[in-house]
């Protein structure tokens, strides 16, 4: 039985995977990242704003990420990609822009949005966070 169980044990240990081999898978799908745009969060209209937004290909799909982001909690956030640089509700208002969908977290560092097929990457200016029942705000991030 003891036996059984040591060789239970050893094909277990056998079988995960290494610390090493995860990590350089990691870095490999890192690597395979190309960051075209970035720019960093800044509170809007007296709400919080930090982190690092970057829109990146990976292969023929592009993604929105953010990084150490966080922003006030409100109701209903979405993440809007704008067609112009956005500093108060009133930039908001008169732009285009690409609707990502509801905001995972206010307080998670990290997310990723897919962006549409055909995302016109000269028509992103900003990222926004912006409340729609209550058109505020939130935070904005110029990229470059």
């Amino acid at each position: 039985m003891l036996l059984a169980t040591a060789a239970a044990v050893a094909a277990l240990t056998l079988s995960a995977p290494q610390p090493t081999t995860l990590i350089t898978a990691y870095a490999a799908s890192l690597q395979e990242s190309e960051v075209l745009l970035s720019g960093t969060f800044e509170g809007r209209e007296g709400k919080r704003g930090q982190g690092t937004a970057r829109i990146v290909r990976e292969g023929e799909r592009m993604f929105l990420e953010f990084e150490g982001f966080r922003t006030s909690r409100g109701p209903q956030l979405e993440v809007w990609i704008t067609d112009r640089t956005v500093r108060r509700n009133e930039d908001v208002k008169g732009s285009g822009y690409v609707d990502l969908g509801d905001l995972e977290s206010h307080r998670r560092g990290t997310q990723r949005y897919e962006l549409p097929e055909g995302f016109d990457l000269s028509s992103a200016a900003s990222v926004t966070i912006w409340c729609e029942p209550f058109e505020i705000l939130f935070a904005s991030a110029d990229l470059s």
